[in-house]
């Protein structure tokens, strides 16, 4: 971004962690670093999975002998399957202290990481609680400074996204008198080339 108020800084470095941390809930990950100056903002989350884990269910429903006449499923029991995402043959049955009634067993998890990045990412860096904010020439959002440039990677490999209508990149820039450009693919590199082009 263009330079930030020395005030914002420690701000924006805390509020730019904490929310990538809490986009990441529910996903197992490593510890958390993060850097900042007036000009870059930087977070690099160690071991972060794939996914969310899955987690198996079993969900009852309906007694056996309101589910099932003849043999056929009653509108008891298709309902109960269309409700549950489930076709009315997977269903199952399992004893409960009423009796006998029928159940699914559901998966819910495996969210894509990168998926819950590329919907929550933005948000979370455009809700950053600046003291003061502003809209910068045509831009359609209010931050601090105008952003210049925005990096997401995972696993070294950049993720297509934007941000405030800005794509990510594997590359940022460096100093005004030593701008770069500076290409990168792990949070040490992104460092290292920083470092070279103060």
């Amino acid at each position: 971004c263009e330079e930030l108020p020395a005030r914002f800084v420690e701000l924006a470095q805390k509020e730019l962690s904490k929310a990538i941390v809490s986009l990441l809930k529910g996903i197992s990950h490593g510890d958390t670093k993060s850097w900042a100056s007036p000009r870059h903002l930087g977070v690099e989350v160690a071991n972060v999975e794939v996914r969310t884990p899955l987690v198996e269910q079993v969900v009852t429903g309906p007694p056996v002998s309101r589910a099932y006449k003849d043999g056929m499923p009653t509108k008891a029991a298709i309902g109960f399957a269309r409700g549950k995402g489930i076709p009315v043959e997977a269903l199952e049955t399992a004893e409960s202290p009423k009796g006998p009634v029928i159940a699914a067993r559901i998966t819910k998890g495996g969210e894509s990481t990168i998926t819950r990045i590329k919907e929550g990412l933005e948000e979370a860096i455009l809700a950053i609680p600046f003291p003061k904010s502003m809209r910068w020439g045509n831009a359609e959002y209010s931050w601090a400074r105008p952003l210049q440039g925005v990096s997401v990677l995972f696993g070294g490999e950049c993720i297509d996204l934007t941000v405030a209508g800005i794509p990510s990149t594997a590359s940022t820039l460096g100093h005004r008198l030593n701008p770069g450009p500076i290409e990168f693919d792990s949070a040490s590199s992104w460092l290292s080339g920083l470092r070279a082009h103060q």
